[in-house]
């Protein structure tokens, strides 16, 4: 079992993220990016947790047998560096959660902005419409003739 290579996985997802980029809240900018490299650390989690499991059990197996043979100060070194990357790999568990729940909520943001855009482009559109459109007619005989056509083209009273 190779511990630098899970360390190493360990700490550049860490990197990726803490970076500043969850950090802030933004209408702007790639949350799909971001997205992406989560969902890319998320992959690769279930064979890190595999080989994490496994390194578990070689520890134990090492603990084990210097124990019967009495070395007690190296397995303490062994059992103290299983812990801290176990440690670390819960830490970094809890990160990824926190990180797919922050671009979960990115992503609603940005939909939100997206239909108040929609929205506005609807409310300029209807203003110009009714900008171009004629005033109804407000005296009496204009009306009454509108009125009439209307009588004409439904075949009844109004």
């Amino acid at each position: 079992m190779d511990f630098t290579e899970l360390h190493s996985f360990i700490t550049r997802s860490k990197a990726i993220l803490q970076s500043p980029e969850f950090s802030m809240s933004r209408k702007e900018g790639s949350v799909q990016e971001l997205h992406d490299k989560v969902l890319a650390i998320e992959r690769e989690r279930p064979e890190k947790l595999r080989k994490l499991q496994e390194a578990t059990r070689s520890a134990q197996a090492l603990l084990d047998q210097l124990a019967s043979e009495g070395g007690s100060r190296r397995a303490d070194d062994i059992q103290k560096a299983a812990e801290e990357l176990n440690t670390r790999w819960d830490g970094f568990c809890a990160l990824l959660a926190e990180r797919l729940e922050w671009l979960a909520y990115q992503s609603k943001i940005l939909a939100f902005y997206n239909l108040w855009q929609q929205l506005e482009q609807a409310v300029v559109n209807s203003e110009n419409w009714l900008k171009v459109q004629q005033p109804p007619a407000s005296e009496p005989e204009p009306l009454k003739h509108q009125l009439e056509r209307c009588r004409v083209r439904s075949g009844g009273e109004v």
